[in-house]
C-alpha cells in the first residue's frame, strides 16, 4: 500500500502535510474510540442471547486478545508495510466485524465462539488505526513526541464519550450498524492521510550541496557515539570501517564504562543501537552539528546512518525482546492496564447489580447509568492522557528526570478506585470510581507510548509497542475470570427479568477488587524498581 501511495505521489498526487497528518491521526484516534462503547453494549447483547456471566466472560477474553495480542501482528504490519496499511485494515475490519455481531443480535444467534472471534477482531480493529496514528505522530513530531501521541491517545479515549453521546439512544442494532459503517470508512480513509515521513523525504527538508566532505568526514562519522556500541566495539553494520586499518580513538568515558558488568554492557548496546537509525529531520541535524558538516548531502547519510536497516532491524528485534527493560515494561504493563480493563469489563454489570440492590430505589433507568459511567470514564481517560503526555514532555526536557514517574501517581489513584470499590455501596457514589479509574488509566496510555518512543527507533516503534500491550490480556484474563465467578457464587438467572442478577450489592463481586489492590501494589514495586534500573545500571543519555 505504501508502494501504490508513494508511486501516486511521484506522478503528481498530493502528499498530506504535516499538518494535515495531525488533524486526521488525531480523528482516527477518536473513531478508534468505539473500543471503549464495549461497557455500554455488551451486557445488552449479552442480555439478549440470554449469555450466562461465564459465557459473557469468555467475550471479554478475546476483547482482550483482540486488543493486546493483536498488538504484535499489527504493529508488525505497520513496520512492515506502512502505517497507511495499518488503516486500512483496521477500517475494512470494524465494518465487517459488526456488522456480522448485528446479524447475530438481530437473528439471536447464540454462538458463543464465533461471537467471541468477532469480538475480538473489532478490538483488533481499533489498535490498527490508533497503532498507525501514534507512529505517524511520534515521527513527524519528534520534538514533542509526548504532547502529540497524546492528542491520538487522547482522542482515542475521548471516543466513548463523543460515541455514547451521539449513538447513546440507539438500540444495540443500530449501534453496531452505526459504529461498523461511520467509524469504519472513516478510518478506512486514513490510508490517504495517516502517513510517516520517508527517510527520503526528511533529507529533502535539508538544503544539501552539490558535493559533500571529503574523506575527513567518513572517519568523523566512524568515530561518531551514534557507531559506537558501548564496550567500543564498532557497528557490524557501519559502511567503511576497515579494523585492519582504522583503530578507534576510546574516550575517558567509554574507558569508565568498561567497569560494567558484561549484562550491563550488553544491555546498554542494545539500546544504542537502537536509538541509531534516522527517524527525524532534528536527528539529522544532530549527526550534523556534531560532525562539523555543514548541510550534509542526503545520499552520503543515507548510506552510512541507515546502512542495510531491514538487517540491522530484525537483528534488533530479537535483542530488544530479551533486554531486562524490556521485560519490566511488559510487566508494568500486564498489572497497571488490567486493573483499569477490569473496570472497563465490570462497571456494567456493578451498575447492574446495584441497580437491584433492595436497600436502594433509583428513578434512573439502568441504562442511563451505564452510559452515565461511560461517558465519565471516557473523559477522565481523555483528559488524563492528554495531560500526562504533556507533562511528561515537561519531565524530561525541564527537570531531566524520567517519565515514568507519572506512573507512580497513576498508581497511587487506581489503588483508591480500588478500594472505594469494595467499600461504596450506592450507584449515587459510582461516579466518583469513575472519575479517578479513567484519569488514571489515561495516565497510563499518556506516558507509557513516548516512554517507549524515547527508548526505542521509530523503525521498531510499532511492533515492541504492539508486544508489550500484550501483557495485560494474562492478567486481564485471571481477573475477568474470578469477577464472572463471583458474579456466578453470589447471584442466579431470574425468570422475571430474564437476566443473570445479583442482589447482594457491593458483596457481589468485592473480592474482584480486593485482588486488584495488589495488582496496584505490584506494579508500584515495578516501576520503581524501573526507574532505580534506568537511571543506576543504564547510565546514559539515550535514557531520559
Amino acid at each position: 500500500m505504501r508502494y501504490i501511495l508513494r508511486t501516486f505521489e511521484k506522478y503528481g498526487a498530493p502528499k498530506p502535510s504535516s499538518c494535515v497528518i495531525f488533524v486526521y491521526s488525531t480523528i482516527v484516534g477518536l473513531c478508534s474510540g468505539f473500543l471503549y462503547l464495549y461497557s455500554s453494549w455488551v451486557p445488552n447483547f449479552a442480555s439478549h442471547l440470554k449469555l450466562t456471566p461465564a459465557e459473557t466472560g469468555y467475550l471479554t477474553i478475546m476483547f482482550s486478545a483482540g486488543s493486546t495480542v493483536g498488538g504484535i501482528i499489527v504493529g508488525h504490519i505497520i513496520d512492515s508495510f506502512g502505517t497507511e496499511t495499518g488503516t486500512l485494515v483496521g477500517g475494512v475490519l470494524t465494518i465487517i466485524s459488526h456488522l456480522i455481531l448485528r446479524f447475530f443480535y438481530i437473528h439471536e444467534v447464540k454462538n458463543v465462539v464465533v461471537i467471541s472471534i468477532f469480538i475480538g477482531i473489532s478490538a483488533f480493529a481499533a489498535i490498527g488505526p490508533e497503532f498507525a496514528a501514534m507512529k505517524a505522530m511520534s515521527s513527524t513530531f519528534p520534538e514533542n513526541k509526548g504532547l502529540a501521541t497524546s492528542c491520538v491517545v487522547g482522542a482515542f479515549a475521548l471516543g466513548a464519550l463523543v460515541f455514547s453521546t451521539v449513538f447513546g439512544r440507539m438500540d444495540t442494532p443500530n449501534l453496531l450498524l452505526a459504529i461498523g459503517l461511520g467509524n469504519g470508512f472513516i478510518l478506512s480513509a486514513g490510508v490517504f492521510f495517516v502517513r510517516e515521513l520517508d527517510i527520503n523525504e526528511i533529507y529533502e527538508m535539508i538544503d544539501s550541496p552539490e558535493e559533500y566532505p571529503g574523506d575527513s568526514t567518513s572517519s568523523s562519522l566512524i568515530n561518531s557515539p551514534c557507531y559506537r556500541d558501548i564496550d567500543n566495539n564498532y557497528d557490524t553494520f557501519n559502511p567503511g570501517y576497515n579494523t585492519a586499518t582504522e583503530s578507534p580513538s576510546i574516550t575517558d568515558e567509554n574507558s569508565e564504562s568498561n567497569k560494567k558488568t558484561s549484562s550491563e554492557l550488553h544491555e546498554t548496546s542494545i539500546h544504542y543501537r537502537a536509538s541509531m537509525s534516522v527517524d527525524s529531520t532534528s536527528q539529522v541535524e544532530t549527526i550534523a552539528n556534531n560532525l562539523d558538516i555543514v548541510n550534509p548531502q542526503p545520499q552520503f547519510f543515507i548510506d552510512r546512518v541507515n546502512y542495510k536497516l531491514k538487517e540491522f532491524t530484525d537483528g534488533l528485534i530479537f535483542q530488544i525482546f530479551s533486554s531486562r527493560l524490556f521485560f519490566l515494561t511488559f510487566l508494568s504493563l500486564a498489572f497497571l492496564v488490567s486493573v483499569g480493563q477490569t473496570y472497563i469489563f465490570s462497571v456494567g454489570y456493578v451498575v447492574q447489580n446495584q441497580y437491584f440492590n433492595p436497600d436502594y430505589s433509583y428513578t434512573i433507568s439502568q441504562q442511563d447509568y451505564q452510559n452515565a459511567q461511560v461517558k465519565i470514564f471516557s473523559f477522565c481517560n481523555f483528559a488524563g492522557r492528554f495531560a500526562s503526555g504533556y507533562f511528561s514532555d515537561i519531565l524530561v526536557s525541564r527537570f531531566q528526570v524520567q517519565r515514568l514517574w507519572n506512573i507512580t501517581i497513576c498508581v497511587c489513584l487506581l489503588f483508591l478506585a480500588q478500594v472505594l470499590l469494595t467499600q461504596l455501596n450506592n450507584l449515587d457514589h459510582l461516579y466518583i470510581i469513575s472519575l479517578i479509574t479513567g484519569f488514571a488509566f489515561g495516565i497510563i496510555y499518556g506516558t507509557f507510548p513516548p516512554t517507549v518512543s524515547d527508548y526505542y527507533s521509530s523503525t521498531v516503534y510499532s511492533t515492541v509497542w504492539g508486544t508489550v500491550t500484550i501483557g495485560p490480556m494474562v492478567t486481564n484474563a485471571i481477573l475477568t475470570r474470578y469477577f464472572s465467578y463471583n458474579m456466578e457464587k453470589n447471584g442466579n438467572f431470574d425468570d422475571e427479568l430474564q437476566q443473570f442478577v445479583c442482589y447482594e450489592g457491593v458483596d457481589c463481586y468485592k473480592n474482584t477488587f480486593y485482588m486488584t489492590q495488589g495488582f496496584c501494589i505490584c506494579g508500584l514495586v515495578i516501576v520503581l524498581y524501573t526507574i532505580w534500573y534506568k537511571k543506576h545500571i543504564l547510565k546514559d543519555k539515550v535514557f531520559t
